[in-house]
């Protein structure tokens, strides 16, 4: 990096001001004029002064000035994906999903609308909190392993990769959670009960119709429970007040302790507006379906559709009330009528040795524990989690 002397000008006109802010308080005769004095700034010694936009060694950072296709927060420059300036270690930078990601990462799918491939996903989803009325945002990791005949395409491989939300509180699934969840509720050929999810994607008209069938989801609850939690047959699509009511502190049945804490239900660790964790048992169920605000182009590696959920949720124990009460902290939600979720689809390859596959997929699913964990970090950070700010979308 190029080291430069330079003057700066910048902080020395506080001098005048403090001055004349003594004055005024009688602590000095008179109000003194700003003197200029000249301060040598360094580019190059890793401190910001006077002009400079950034000091670091990084590509992005040039005579101390943040370049195209940078940015610095914190004195760290990353390349901005999306921004149409490839640069650092940026593959692409293109709108153009049949051969750059939003990663801005390559990659080719010569299958049309055929599904056929691992695949990691984003759901986002939007529901309204009963306390503050605010807008939250959730989301949900998973890894599929799909494969398709003729029309329709049935999950073969399936991990669960954790749960996000922000909002006017932000809550996480602690990885004793993932961990716990990460095999239950089964979407693929493990489900003994239900069979595979499946889905369709059909190409029409030079784009692709995308379904997903319903799924139901168990947290903190029973799967052997009598009578049962969720519907006996998915393909029923049964909402979830005709189900058994939800246990509850005062009649538990049907819960249980699924993340091993010693708490029946699940750990949520929660921050924000209010700060502790809660322990709850939720059910809840996703579908997705084509909307015209989501086309899908064929052969695209990444792609948007609609989303719709639905979920119930108890609080059985809270950890950290603040002085006020637990309103915040038990604020529970409810899908939003007027935001449309979405799903993220982002095609890797066809096999583990692919190395778009490889760079996420560490083995095939379900082998080892702690490699498949080690998936779910990775797939989160290669989808990281959106608020409805970084998303563009007002309640």
């Amino acid at each position: 990096m190029l080291v430069r002397k330079g003057k700066s000008r910048r902080l020395i006109h506080l001098g005048g001001a403090l001055l004349c802010s003594l004055a005024a308080a009688g602590f000095v005769s008179a109000c003194a004029e700003d003197t200029i004095l000249e301060v040598d700034f360094v580019c190059g010694d890793g401190q910001l002064d006077g002009p400079e936009t950034c000091d670091n060694d990084s590509e992005g950072c040039v005579d101390c000035q943040i370049a195209a296709g940078w940015e610095c927060p914190d004195n760290e420059c990353h390349s901005v994906c999306g921004d149409g300036i490839q640069v650092g270690d940026e593959e692409c930078d293109s709108d153009d999903r049949t051969a750059c990601d939003s990663a801005c990462k390559q990659g080719t799918r010569t299958t049309g609308c055929d599904m056929t491939g691992y695949w990691i996903t984003r759901q986002t989803d939007f529901s309204i909190d009963r306390v503050l009325n605010g807008l939250q945002t959730s989301t949900n990791w998973y890894v599929y392993k799909i494969s398709q005949n003729g029309d329709t395409f049935s999950i073969d491989e399936n991990l669960f990769c954790g749960i996000q939300v922000s909002g006017s509180v932000d809550v996480v699934l602690p990885e004793i959670g993932v961990k716990a969840l990460m095999y239950r509720n089964a979407q693929d050929t493990t489900n003994t009960a239900q069979g595979p999810r499946e889905g369709e994607s059909v190409e029409e008209s030079g784009s692709c119709r995308f379904s997903l069938e319903r799924w139901y989801f168990l947290r903190g609850l029973d799967f052997d429970a009598v009578p049962p939690c969720a519907p006996a047959d998915f393909s029923t699509n049964a909402d979830l007040g005709s189900l058994r009511a939800m246990p509850t502190p005062e009649v538990p049945e049907g819960a249980v302790d699924t993340d091993g804490d010693g708490h029946l239900g699940m750990r949520w660790e929660v921050t924000g507006n209010a700060s502790g964790v809660r322990h709850t048992v939720m059910r809840d169920w996703n579908e997705y379906s084509p909307d015209p605000e989501f086309p899908i182009a064929p052969n695209e590696i990444e792609f948007t559709s609609y989303s719709r959920f639905d979920n119930e949720e108890r609080i059985f124990e809270t950890e950290g009330c603040p002085p006020i009460g637990c309103g915040v902290l038990e604020a529970l939600s409810d899908p939003s009528q007027t935001h449309k979720g979405r799903v993220t689809f982002r095609y890797l390859g066809q096999n583990l040795d692919d190395p778009r596959v490889a760079a996420i997929v560490g083995s095939p699913p379900h082998m080892d524990e702690a490699e498949d964990l080690a998936t779910c970090t990775r797939v989160r950070n290669a989808l990281p989690h959106k608020d409805s700010k970084d998303l563009g979308v007002k309640k």
